[in-house]
């Protein structure tokens, strides 16, 4: 029984504030197909020395024969996979930020270089200055792509009381969408089933370079704001503002969703998906 419940416990921790498998491949493919041939195979060679540890970790999460290929692409739940190993456990608070209550906006102190926001700092440092050491680039670069997908994932902005939106539970038929976390980690994109290929094709966005898309502090702190605009927003559900204080009260549950939310909502974070490939775009057209 000890064991079976310890299973559990695993299990769960792992789908605490964890974008969706798919949702960050397709993050990272966007991005990926969007760069020149000679700019994809600067990355390959990095993960054609890859470690094969760390490609049977990567291919066990995806639940793949350990010897399949591990391209860019599959790398981007690394940073998901590596939360059960006791040595990179220092990063599990890196996929989120907490913001109180009562607060409209993210500023730079709220993160106390335990964030997502200060993570995306480090790990761009990390990879600028790596260059003589492959195993801390691949691992920078991995880092960076997933966290990237992270701020853009509203919810990855937002309260700690209710573990970001984890403890706010939905009436659903499909129990891998029973809160509203899992609506925007997965549901909001896969709960019909599209074909993968489809939604790669929909997402698909024209190469362009903005100012605001560049990786600086000024910016990421420009995207967390964006994510937390959508968390507070009424149309999310997930707070019930509270005009004279401003405070952010936690909803009453279990939420109904209607098929209206997930119309909405949908389209916002496919607007979000599109902004954080774009912006990961433009940081690998930049180092490759």
């Amino acid at each position: 029984m000890k064991v079976f419940l310890i299973l559990i416990l695993l299990f769960s921790s792992q789908q605490l504030f964890a974008f969706d498998t798919k949702t960050h491949r397709l993050v990272c493919q966007l991005a990926y197909q969007q760069l020149p041939i000679s700019k994809q195979k600067n990355i390959d060679i990095l993960f054609n020395k890859m470690a094969k540890q760390e490609q049977y970790r990567i291919n066990q999460y995806l639940h793949r024969s350990k010897d399949t290929k591990v391209h860019y692409i599959d790398s981007c739940v690394w940073a998901d996979a590596i939360k059960q190993d006791k040595k990179y456990k220092k990063y599990n608070n890196w996929h989120f930020i907490n913001i109180a209550r009562d607060q409209n906006r993210v500023s730079k102190s709220a993160c106390n270089h335990d964030c997502i926001i200060d993570a995306i700092d480090i790990h761009h440092h990390q990879f600028i200055h790596s260059s003589q050491q492959p195993w801390l680039k691949t691992q920078a670069l991995m880092f960076i792509s997933h966290w990237i997908a992270d701020l853009h994932q509203p919810l990855h902005v937002s309260f700690k009381s209710d573990l970001g939106g984890n403890k706010t539970k939905v009436i659903s038929s499909n129990k891998r969408c029973n809160n509203l976390h899992a609506i925007w980690d997965h549901c909001l994109i896969w709960l019909e089933k599209p074909n993968y290929q489809q939604v790669l094709t929909e997402l698909s966005f024209a190469r362009s370079i903005n100012s605001k898309d560049e990786i600086n502090s000024k910016n990421v702190l420009l995207w967390a704001n964006e994510s937390f605009a959508i968390t507070r927003n009424k149309a999310t559900r997930y707070c019930d503002l509270n005009t004279i204080d401003n405070e952010c009260k936690s909803t009453t549950g279990p939420l109904y969703l209607s098929k209206k939310y997930y119309v909405h909502n949908s389209s916002v974070l496919k607007d979000r998906i599109k902004q954080a490939s774009r912006r990961l775009y433009v940081f690998l057209d930049k180092q490759f």
